[in-house]
């Protein structure tokens, strides 16, 4: 459970990487940003992709605070 969050945070971080590259003039990923093709968010791409950097960072950060936290509480509990 914990990789396939982690892995929705790198895609979400990913996808907020490519279009605020794709809305500041670097068409290299033209078409590939998933805020470019939602009609309701036309106005609003630069903020919608920050926030899903933000999101795909927390959680990211997130697995690994609780991996961490879940090794060092295995590894107290081992003779």
């Amino acid at each position: 459970m914990r990789t396939s969050v982690q892995l929705l945070g790198y895609v979400l971080g990913l996808q907020g990487v490519i279009g605020i590259l794709s809305h500041l003039g670097i068409r290299t990923w033209n078409g590939l940003s998933v805020v470019e093709h939602v009609s309701v968010l036309r106005g609003y791409e630069i903020f919608t992709n920050v926030v899903l950097v933000v999101i795909g960072a927390a959680l990211v950060i997130a697995t690994v605070r609780l991996r961490r936290s879940a090794d060092e509480d295995g590894s107290e509990q081992r003779p």
